[in-house]
């Protein structure tokens, strides 16, 4: 739009001008303009596939326990994602045309994943839905994109619980309303209370449901069901932010959320408002595991990332929570009345890296551990990081849960630091045992 503005006060044209000039010239500045607005109404409808929508076209939050490498995230997205998608949702041109499953839906086991992966899958008449690649990928190169293919399918809610008030079968609820520059999504509750959220961009679908229209300066949205002609329009009463006040052309040519980043979201649970929080900031949220239990319910509005980022700070310290800056690529987020010698409480224990002098060549890791036993979560880590876990005589502290989902691939030492962090929460450290076996130790046991 800067440009358009920029037309708009362009001298030259000049009132001495001939008037069939002026008129030539004022013609073909609106249609450079109309060109510009059309190329940004194609880029909305195709929203699933730009660059920027990327990051909030996800799966189910939280998704399947899984840590996978960072070349398995490369392989998929070479051979799989032109029909699956990279959020593994079959929302590609392909994928509609040729009815590629969504991966979310997936039930296989490990093995019968790999089985599809080489051999391919076929349909009725026995021509390939899915091309076989025996001949592109080993056994070994498929079973490595395993734990990334279960990563898309929902995990278990924490909290099935809903009033004896509730309809057995209520659908979906529209829990809020994400309207940035180039996308445009409605976050649904796959049913009040469930905890289960997923995301959609106009005309996509899940497990049947079709995001048909959406309108944010309402706070409604239109979906149909599989099976169902007709569309139900859901509304959140959460209030879209009020609009700013814009320049001429600005507002003539554009619509009055297309220059801004807004995000409406109405009595949703701590996991997705943190979901929001890490996408926005790029790092990976280590959280306290004495957070409050709350809920949140906002309506915001930032000409940037950064500004809308603020706002959920502000969101946070109502509810006694703090964040704090750890390194390039964490963010530490605890209660804000432990803020204070919070850092010193979980400084990492030099001996637990001495026998860590090197990195494992190219050993990058994608950890998503959505609602995690601590100890079983430190299980996993020993067993990708190459060593054994000693659990003789394991405190009852490490039953704390914990949440864990990575914005980017973390190296060996980066993993350790993380787990070292949600270790100390507990109290407690992780040291050497051998030169292969790390073991887990109480804090008040370690010599000063």
């Amino acid at each position: 739009m800067k440009a358009i503005e920029a037309g708009a006060a362009d001298s030259s044209i000049q009132p001495s001008a001939p008037l069939n000039t002026r008129y030539a010239v004022i013609r073909a500045k609106l249609g450079a303009t109309l060109a510009i607005v059309a190329a940004g109404f194609v880029r909305t409808l195709s929203a699933s596939e730009t660059p920027n929508a990327g990051p909030w076209n996800v799966m189910v939050v939280p998704s399947c326990q899984t840590v996978f490498s960072e070349d398995a995230t490369e392989r998929f997205n070479r051979h799989c994602a032109g029909c699956h998608s990279k959020d593994g949702r079959a929302q590609t041109p392909v994928a509609r045309q040729r009815h590629v499953r969504d991966l979310s839906e997936c039930k296989l086991n490990d093995d019968d994943i790999v089985k599809q992966i080489l051999g391919g899958t076929r349909d009725k008449t026995n021509t390939f839905k899915m091309p076989p690649f025996a001949e592109k990928l080993s056994r070994a190169e498929a079973e490595i994109l395993v734990p990334l293919v279960r990563s898309f399918r929902p995990a278990l809610p924490t909290n099935t619980q809903r009033p004896n008030t509730q309809p057995a079968d209520p659908g979906p609820r529209l829990a809020g309303i994400v309207s940035f520059p180039g996308c445009r999504y409605a976050v649904l509750e796959k049913a009040p209370y469930s905890q289960c959220y997923f995301v959609l961009t106009r005309w996509e679908t899940h497990e049947g449901i079709t995001l048909d229209a959406l309108d944010s300066a309402h706070s409604t949205v239109q979906i149909r069901l599989a099976g169902q002609n007709s569309a139900r329009t859901l509304k959140i009463n959460t209030p879209p932010p009020p609009p700013y006040s814009r320049p001429f052309f600005s507002s003539l040519f554009g619509s009055a959320d297309d220059t801004r980043h807004e995000l409406m979201l109405e009595n949703v649970s701590t996991d997705l408002f943190f979901f929001f929080y890490a996408k926005l900031t790029g790092r990976t949220l280590l959280r306290s595991p004495r957070l409050p239990e709350t809920s949140f319910t906002l309506s915001a509005a930032a000409k940037d990332p950064s500004g809308l980022i603020r706002i959920l700070d502000n969101a946070l310290t109502s509810k006694g929570i703090a964040t704090i800056l750890d390194g390039e690529k964490f963010l530490q987020v605890v209660p804000a009345a432990q803020t204070q010698g919070h850092k010193s409480d979980v400084e990492s224990t030099p001996a637990a890296n001495s026998y860590r002098t090197e990195e494992i060549a190219g050993q990058r890791t994608f950890i998503n551990l959505p609602y995690t036993h601590l100890l079983e979560a430190l299980k996993l880590y020993a067993g990708f990081s190459g060593r054994t876990l000693d659990i003789a005589g394991e405190p009852r502290a490490l039953d704390t849960i914990v949440r864990l989902t990575t914005q980017s691939a973390l190296s060996t030492s980066e993993c350790e630091h993380a787990f070292e962090v949600l270790l100390g929460w507990s109290g407690h450290k992780l040291v050497p045992a051998s030169q292969d076996s790390l073991k887990i130790v109480a804090t008040a046991q370690l010599s000063p």
